[in-house]
């Protein structure tokens, strides 16, 4: 009797452990769609910003001392991040 409520009990953590792993997966490709929808929309808003540079005289200067002092600061470029997650 205790031995066929213990198989009976390691069957349904079996079970469980089954259907959290598909969860989980599904959970991760959910977030790597969303990781990719999200570098391309830092792409797109990049492009935008060197054509907004290239219109505008001076822009250039103040964006690059702004991009010198993240790195100094410690935060790298998104790229190097978005690349290492495709």
């Amino acid at each position: 009797m205790i031995d066929s409520i213990a198989f009976q009990a390691n069957i349904v953590a079996l079970h469980a452990a089954v259907e959290a792993a598909r969860e989980i997966k599904g959970l991760v490709a959910q977030s790597v769609a969303s990781t990719a929808q999200g570098a391309t929309q830092v792409d797109a808003a990049g492009q935008t910003i060197e054509r907004t540079v290239f219109r505008l005289p001076g822009a250039e200067r103040p964006l690059a001392l702004a991009a010198r002092q993240s790195r100094a600061a410690g935060l790298s470029p998104a790229g190097p991040a978005r690349i290492r997650v495709r």
